[in-house]
């Protein structure tokens, strides 16, 4: 199976526990998989499965039709939630993806849509999956792993979690590393980023994360001066005809916290502050690539045993992932 970590820009309809609706159980081959209650905050695992190679639109919808089409009777409604979203299934006619629940309490108690149409690509057959409907609950929104934020088609210079340099010191790339790295978003609109940090080419380079954020804005509410920092090359947005919709982002007002030395730092501490635009959470958000992700710009002051303040900058470029179970 390729697992490839699509996030859409909402989690617009997902049916839970391997769900298949009775009144449209979708053409023989063609099956959708995803879990039936969601809560908000989390990220969602789910499968497509076809006869073979296919191209499939997936739909979202906060109706369950039916519609008529091309395709034949679909169970969603029309106008569609968000634009049909494109995925390729590889030869072996299994594709997984994963899908972010908003962090917001208006999407509780609402019940979304889905279903998809795949065109075989051979060209001999199309079909409808079964339709999915889920109901989201409170998650009391949830955590997240991050990772370092690699650069697609759309980005550039990615694959490091958080970088930075102090006074005349070249700028150093970090990736978390232990597998307890966390970011973690909380009902009351605060979040929190923890982890060790470590230089790949120095393991002895490392750092203790623990950032706090405050005064979440969400999507619908005023923008952030300066924000959103748009990173991507102009067509990954949606005014250019491309995925990413900053609209759909949330951003953090206050950033915070500290860098605590380990290893060879052991005895430095780094006061974090926010530089610049918000931090800024959503697909693309990263400014690397087009996935589920986050950044954010630092004002960092290092202090060591000698107690003398050395300015700093930094950023923050991480995707967010499902985390395994501990």
């Amino acid at each position: 199976m390729t697992m490839t970590r699509l996030v859409f820009l909402i989690c617009l309809g997902w049916s839970a526990g391997s769900a298949r609706a009775q009144e449209c159980p979708g053409d023989p081959g063609y099956v959708l998989t995803v879990d039936r209650a969601l809560p908000t905050g989390a990220i969602v695992h789910a499968t497509l499965d076809t006869p073979g190679a296919a191209k499939a639109l997936v739909l979202f919808s906060t109706g369950p039709g039916p519609t008529r089409s091309v395709f034949g009777d679909l169970c969603v409604s029309f106008p569609l939630e968000a634009p049909p979203f494109p995925m390729d299934v590889p030869a072996s006619g299994q594709q997984a993806f994963d899908c972010h629940v908003p962090c917001e309490s208006k999407f509780v108690g609402r019940k979304m849509y889905l279903q998809f149409v795949a065109l075989l690509n051979d060209f001999s057959q199309f079909g409808r999956s079964n339709s999915a409907e889920v109901t989201y609950f409170d998650g009391g929104c949830g955590e997240t792993c991050p990772t370092p934020a690699d650069a697609d088609r759309f980005g550039q210079a990615g694959g490091h979690a958080v970088t930075f340099g102090c006074g005349t010191e070249p700028d150093v790339k970090y990736v978390f590393t232990g597998g307890e790295e966390r970011f973690t978003e909380y009902g009351d609109k605060t979040a929190s980023l923890t982890g060790l940090l470590v230089d790949p080419n120095d393991s002895n380079n490392a750092w203790r994360m623990n950032i706090e954020f405050a005064g979440r804005i969400d999507p619908g509410e005023p923008v952030p001066t300066g924000s959103p920092k748009k990173e991507l090359a102009p067509e990954a947005y949606i005014e250019n005809g491309g995925p990413v919709d900053p609209a759909t982002w949330r951003y953090y007002l206050v950033t915070a916290g500290t860098l605590t030395g380990e290893r060879n730092n052991v005895g430095c501490t780094i006061q974090v502050a926010r530089m610049g635009p918000a931090f800024q959470v959503g697909d693309g958000a990263s400014g690397k690539n087009i996935r589920f992700g986050a950044s954010g710009w630092l004002d960092l002051i290092r202090t060591c045993r000698d107690g003398v303040p050395v300015a700093c900058t930094g950023d923050i470029n991480i995707d967010l992932i499902a985390c395994p179970p501990r």
